[in-house]
């Protein structure tokens, strides 16, 4: 009221929120590698539409297995809650870094995500999905179990996955999700 007016959030060009360390817009960076074509290509799901049986209080969710950046992708997370309720992030096969960075490869804008979180490890082929804390300061935990550091958990398909406060639904392409399924 009497002391200086608080400056507007920094933004991107294309009005993506940004931190003051960002040399470069994370999520301007993921849509252009993405296509930026539609709610498949971009990641990101109109919540609007009727959620059919499938995924806990979700729509389905469409994801084309294409390389990305010389990864193939292996499955995704979609946020449950907080302000990125309804995206979904792509995996791609080998170490996935989520956390707050601008270089992590799943950004969460959460006031309680580290800057480097967890780390989520997809195999090439088949084998285990493995999830592990990286020395956060609120924890990672999944299915509401925290996860140590330098102990990775095997994650199963359809597994809940809180990281700060947000939390995420996993879905990996081996566990049944394959690009071009229909939902039953």
């Amino acid at each position: 009221m009497f002391g200086k007016k608080k400056a507007p959030p920094r933004t991107c060009p294309e009005g993506h929120p940004q931190e003051e360390s960002w040399e470069q817009c994370p999520f301007c960076a993921a849509e252009r590698a993405a296509g930026a074509t539609g709610p498949s290509e971009s990641g990101v799901r109109d919540l609007s539409d009727p959620a059919p049986s499938g995924d806990p209080g979700r729509g389905a969710v469409v994801v084309k297995r294409k390389a990305s950046a010389g990864r193939p992708l292996a499955g995704w997370v979609v946020a449950l809650n907080g302000e990125q309720e309804g995206t979904d992030f792509r995996l791609k096969t080998g170490r996935n870094i989520l956390g707050k960075g601008a270089k992590c490869d799943i950004v969460l804008r959460d006031a309680y995500v580290s800057e480097r979180h967890a780390v989520l490890e997809c195999p090439a082929t088949e084998g285990a999905y493995v999830l592990e804390d990286l020395g956060s300061r609120h924890g990672t935990y999944l299915e509401d179990e925290p996860i140590e550091q330098g102990t990775g958990r095997r994650i199963p398909d359809g597994s809940r996955i809180r990281l700060g406060h947000t939390e995420l639904f996993f879905r990996s392409f081996e566990g049944g999700a394959r690009p071009g399924a229909g939902s039953d």
